[in-house]
């Protein structure tokens, strides 16, 4: 008995710690079950999220494929576009070579215009300069005859007044001499003539009655303009000779109305067969100021712009008897 109550005994014992162990057994399992739970409920959680990140990956790729779609479409296209340019570009440099061609072309041509006007107008230059140096050696040698013509006048002037200044420079009682040049010489002989008025009438060269009036005539023309001064009776002949001209002023040929040939100073008509002398320069008339003026006729000649030439002649034939000069 004592065997079977040891033998319970240690079988109750067994019984007890088996179930100890069972419960043991059960509360682990019952620990591992939460766990299983917790782990369950965070495979959800985690599940879910993975399902959310995919979707989203997913979109993002598909995104990303349609972009590198635009993208590739767009580089054909800006390989279009390129190849364009590239086209443009060969095509603007072909037709800068041909217009810098032309342009040169035309450079050229202007150039050649230029050179045949240039050379033209240095053939007319040089043509003008040669026709100026035969022009101004055809004026030097006018204008040396015109020297040669003048002193050749001058000379003829003073060898016919040497005498008359000579006899007259006599009667004065001094001495006096032509200037070589001519160019101005004035006798006045007033008290000479107070004096000896009936002596000078007895010379012939000196009797102004028989002083006649000469014209001078230029190179090209000869001019009838001025007139013979009015003056008192008591003076003799006045002789005024310029370079240019000679003129006699005489108040007895003026107031003597025997000469039939010049005016007298009664307040009469003048005589139209007067005929005075007066020569023009290039600057102007010579004529005389304050004077009375008989003109041979309404027109003037022209005037010689080369300048006078005087050529003495006398203007008309004397009568027989009168003195020349």
């Amino acid at each position: 008995m004592g065997s079977l109550m040891e033998k319970t005994m240690s079988g109750l014992r067994l019984l007890d710690l088996s179930k100890r162990n069972f419960k043991r057994t059960l509360d682990s399992l019952e620990e591992n079950a939460r766990s299983l739970i917790l782990l369950s409920i965070q495979w959800k959680e985690i599940e879910g999220f993975c399902d959310s990140t995919k979707a989203a990956l997913e979109e993002r790729a598909k995104e990303l494929e349609a972009m590198e779609e635009s993208l590739k479409v767009r580089a054909l296209e800006l390989e279009a576009k390129e190849k364009e340019v590239e086209a443009k570009a060969s095509d603007l440099e072909k037709k800068d070579e041909a217009l810098g061609l032309e342009e040169m072309e035309k450079r050229r041509e202007e150039f050649e215009v230029f050179t045949r006007r240039i050379e033209s107008v240095e053939k007319v230059s040089d043509e003008n300069v040669k026709e100026l140096e035969e022009k101004a050696k055809e004026l030097d040698l006018k204008v040396r005859e015109l020297q040669q013509k003048q002193r050749g006048g001058v000379t003829t002037v003073r060898s016919e007044f040497e005498p008359l200044v000579s006899l007259l420079a006599k009667n004065i009682g001094t001495s006096v001499s032509m200037p070589t040049n001519c160019s101005t010489f004035r006798l006045s002989a007033d008290d000479l003539v107070k004096r000896n008025e009936g002596l000078a009438r007895t010379i012939p060269c000196l009797d102004p009655a028989k002083m006649l009036p000469r014209e001078i005539q230029t190179q090209n023309h000869v001019v009838a303009s001025s007139s013979v001064p009015v003056q008192s009776p008591q003076i003799l002949p006045r002789f005024h000779m310029h370079a240019a001209h000679a003129v006699i002023h005489n108040s007895y040929i003026a107031t003597h109305s025997s000469f039939p040939f010049l005016p007298t100073s009664s307040g009469s008509a003048p005589n139209p067969q007067v005929v005075d002398v007066e020569t023009h320069q290039a600057s102007g008339s010579t004529a005389f100021q304050g004077q009375p003026s008989y003109h041979a006729g309404s027109k003037r000649p022209r005037v010689d712009p080369g300048g006078p030439r005087p050529v003495i002649r006398p203007c008309f034939n004397p009568p027989q008897g009168y003195g020349r000069f």
